[in-house]
């Protein structure tokens, strides 16, 4: 079975005696440090500085360092030739590569880790090709996609590094080679080294391509469950753009892009102490004597790059600031200053060369962002200022910088990547100012959305005897943050931070319910049927239903959270006339992160629902079809977004129609799983799926029909835009019957908005257009059958974001847990007859404005 709580984190650390305590002193005992270098391009032909600096890299700054392990991911070699046109390997460069690494006798001190990229696999025909020179140059020289390395320390801890090697075979020249691929044999093997590395102190997976430029059938981000983070490169800096190109996956997974050796020579020191991960990236100056002071401070980590996946509740109970200082000189002065003000000098640790420490009193700053500085000097002057904001509780920081908007053709035959900042394709960057647009739809009346969940309060101690103060604590905070949940719920103009952290602070206080969390055994907790929820469902207030089950409790309140993301998207939708950026970015994750959580809950909650239970009707929420619908229509709802976008960038007809019609087969499938169920309560909603479904069916077949005249087939387009219309008009006659139908939910009038309007000028433009060119120019037959649309391949583009449980809450310890004393409940587990006294839910509406988007398409260009 799935266990619920997906960290292995242990937060009893009693059985390794004074660790807890201690592990985070003046000791380097459980420290452990690393480097990574990416795309060092070794080139004969091409800036011949870039092999000598990377010498000097290897034999200076590597042997005053001392790393246990270097990761080179990727690009180890350019490939490229002397005009900069053609590609291919390189023998003499992969020879120069190896000759530095070996010669520089650093494999004394470290174990030197890499993995090819792109550039290695230039014209490369098959992983075993005589000119696939990285299984004789290489310094690892793996011969399958993936391998795993254990650095074993004499205590008896063990660290895990995994590389991926995500080359596409054959290997194209470039520039048709920016993309890899992983075959469903390389990610079992993938799966079998994440399940080898759970018992590792730490796990680190690396590889060249960042994860969103890598095609795989499985999730990449879940199989990389059992590390802290994926190293990567490829991406350089973008010019310069992007200097530092970091996210953090919603299942916590760091995935953390180094900027390139080529041009930026960067490099990145990373720690684990006493488990927890922390990492700083340095750029080599061309001033080689300035490359004197390196420092990284591993307690308190910066707050930016904390993760369900380490122990940092160490960090809480430490009893020294911690930092690593790698100096070519004595260090004469270490300074460590807290929110500005003096802290005293820090020394170095015992036994240590490298690591310095001062005692402080951590809980003088258990609440809230601080800001640690910490001043360096050597004996020769050289001065050397790191600083980082930190919080020792539950507070984070998000990232600056944009994920992907989509993978998908953006050129004919070429694919490309869209960002907030611009597009990648065939090698190329399309800067923001030519091609992006700061805005998104503004959607009044656009969205139907049924009505949220009703419930009544839950008595956690009821039945659950708790017995000390910190489970009672428990009890009263659940009750508390339920009911600031439901009220956060009520109204969808809240913002996504303040409801989501108050849902992550009741899963959290809610998991001890689900999970064992005794520290002695692992699957149910013993207070899992203790409680008894009562739910309304979202296809009308009138259908109540109850459980006497933790794991019912925690799939309704998820579903009501994704309900509302939903709601949060559609009334930033409608409220502005002209949305910015940032409000375009967010209506298209909200929508992503509720299908997320729905489809969490239909495959890790309802699973685990017991045979035997009070029965749902098929069209109550927690079912495998009513989550199937919403997963779908989420999907399909942020997909719009993006054709709106392509369609004011004016990007090719071709990859417009293969948008609207994967979006028209979204809202088909969603439509056609409420086809069995109770007319009377999914009526409205199901013809509100296939207006959409007609709509998106219609807007294919019209930009397949600009396509094909394109493609001087002036015959097959005007019969698709022909057929185009015969769905428009459809499409109209769908809208009145909804809006006359009756049901549960907001009603949405989409015929109104210009969007819709708009479709119907342009395929009366374009099929005069082709009428016209065809009687004076082409003379072409009109066919009989309509072409079939053509479907492309498009990945990431409205793709769930992946959702997963954090940390239980701090409160449950082993101690904690074992308090409740379930033995006084004489009641055997039970369920209890439908009832109908749940007072209807209490919503704000979404405001509907009148106000028409300035554009056709309802975008803003910027």
């Amino acid at each position: 079975t799935n266990e619920l709580i997906t960290s292995s984190i242990n937060l009893d650390d009693s059985q390794n005696g004074d660790f807890f305590r201690n592990s985070l002193a003046d000791s380097d005992s459980h420290l452990i440090w690393f480097v990574q270098i990416t795309d060092l391009h070794i080139s004969i032909f091409h800036d011949q500085s870039r092999i000598n600096q990377f010498e000097y890299f290897v034999r200076s700054i590597l042997s005053l360092i001392k790393p246990k392990v270097v990761l080179a991911s990727g690009d180890l070699t350019d490939a490229k030739d002397r005009n900069m046109m053609g590609s291919g390997q390189n023998e003499q460069e992969w020879r120069t590569y190896q000759k530095i690494v070996i010669d520089s006798g650093v494999s004394k001190f470290t174990k030197w880790l890499d993995v090819r990229g792109n550039h290695d696999n230039f014209d490369v025909h098959q992983k075993n090709d005589n000119t696939n020179f990285y299984l004789k140059y290489g310094i690892t020289k793996n011969t399958e996609k993936s391998f795993k390395y254990d650095l074993k320390l004499p205590n008896g801890e063990k660290y895990s590094f995994i590389g991926i090697d995500g080359c596409i075979e054959p290997g194209p020249r470039r520039p048709y080679n920016f993309f890899g691929k992983l075959e469903d044999e390389d990610l079992k093997q993938i799966e079998k080294f994440s399940a080898s590395s759970h018992e590792s102190n730490g796990t680190i997976w690396f590889g060249h391509f960042p994860t969103s430029t890598i095609h795989s059938t499985i999730n990449l981000h879940h199989l990389l469950k059992n590390g802290v983070a994926y190293l990567c490169g490829h991406l350089h800096t973008l010019a310069g753009l992007l200097p530092s190109m970091y996210s953090r996956h919603s299942n916590g997974l760091l995935e953390l892009e180094l900027g390139d050796w080529k041009d930026n020579r960067m490099f990145r020191i990373l720690a684990f102490d006493s488990g927890i991960f922390s990492f700083r990236d340095f750029k080599v100056s061309s001033n080689l004597n300035k490359n004197s002071i390196f420092i990284l401070i591993t307690n308190p980590k910066d707050i930016q790059f904390k993760t369900n996946r380490e122990p940092f509740y160490r960090a809480r109970y430490s009893t020294h600031i911690r930092f690593l200082v790698f100096s070519r000189h004595r260090i004469s002065s270490a300074k460590v200053f807290i929110d500005d003000l003096p802290k005293g000098q820090a020394v170095r640790a015992n036994n240590s060369e490298f690591l310095f420490t001062l005692e402080w009193n951590s809980f003088e700053y258990s609440s809230g962002v601080h800001k640690i500085k910490v001043i360096v000097q050597d004996d020769q002057n050289n001065i050397q200022i790191v600083s980082q904001n930190f919080a020792l509780d539950n507070s984070v920081k998000s990232f600056g910088t944009l994920s992907p908007w989509f993978v998908g053709e953006i050129l004919g035959d070429h694919w490309g990547i869209c960002f907030s900042w611009g597009i990648l394709v065939k090698g190329a960057y399309l800067s923001p100012d030519a091609q992006y647009i700061n805005g998104t739809l503004h959607m009044s009346h656009w969205f139907h959305r049924n009505p949220i969940k009703a419930t009544i309060p839950v008595e956690f101690e009821k039945r659950t005897f708790p017995s000390n103060a910190d489970s009672q604590s428990i009890c009263v905070q659940l009750r508390l943050s339920r009911q600031n949940l439901l009220d956060l719920h009520s109204n969808p103009a809240n913002s996504i931070e303040k409801v989501t952290d108050e849902l992550n602070r009741y899963v959290s206080l809610l998991l001890g319910f689900l999970n064992d969390l005794s520290g002695q055994t692992t699957g149910d907790s013993k207070l899992r049927f203790s409680i008894k929820s009562k739910w309304t469902q979202s296809l009308g207030s009138t259908h109540v239903h109850e459980e006497q089950d933790a794991v019912y409790e925690m799939a309704s309140m998820l579903f009501n959270h994704a309900l509302w993301l939903t709601k949060h998207a559609a009334y930033v939708a409608a409220i502005l006339s002209e949305p910015s950026e940032k409000e375009a970015k967010e209506i298209h994750k909200s929508l992503k992160m509720a299908a997320g959580q729905f489809k969490f809950i239909q495959e890790f909650l309802i699973t685990k629902f017991i045979a035997g239970s009070n029965e749902q009707k098929n069209f109550y929420d927690c079912t495998d079809q009513i989550l199937s619908v919403y997963i779908n229509q989420s999907k399909a709802e942020a997909q719009e977004i993006t054709i709106a976008r392509a369609i004011e960038l004016k990007h090719s007809p071709s990859l417009i129609s293969s948008i609207a019609y994967s979006t028209s087969i979204l809202f088909q499938t969603a439509a056609d799983a409420l086809m069995n169920l109770e007319k009377v309560v999914t009526e409205k909603w199901q013809k509100y799926l296939l207006l959409k479904c007609r709509f998106y069916k219609s807007q294919a077949f019209c930009y397949f029909g600009q396509d094909l005249l394109a493609q001087d087939k002036c015959g097959e387009a005007i019969k698709c835009l022909e057929h185009s219309l015969k769905i428009y008009q459809e499409t109209e006659q769908i809208c009145k019957d909804y809006a006359s139908t009756k049901g549960p939910g907001t009603q949405a009038v989409p015929e109104r908005h210009e969007f819709f309007k708009n479709l119907h000028k342009t395929i009366l433009r374009v099929s005069e257009k082709c009428e016209r060119e065809n009687g004076m120019i082409y003379h072409q037959k009109v066919p009989l059958e309509v072409p079939a649309l053509e479907s492309k391949s498009m990945h990431g583009l409205a793709e769930p974001e992946e959702y997963d449980f954090s940390n239980p809450h701090e409160l449950w310890t082993p101690s904690s847990y074992n308090s409740f004393d379930i033995s006084k409940n004489v009641k055997e587990r039970s369920f209890f007859n439908r009832s109908p006294n749940v007072p209807a839910p209490k919503e704000t509406p979404i405001p509907q404005g009148n106000a028409e988007p300035g554009s056709e398409s309802g975008c803003i260009l910027s």
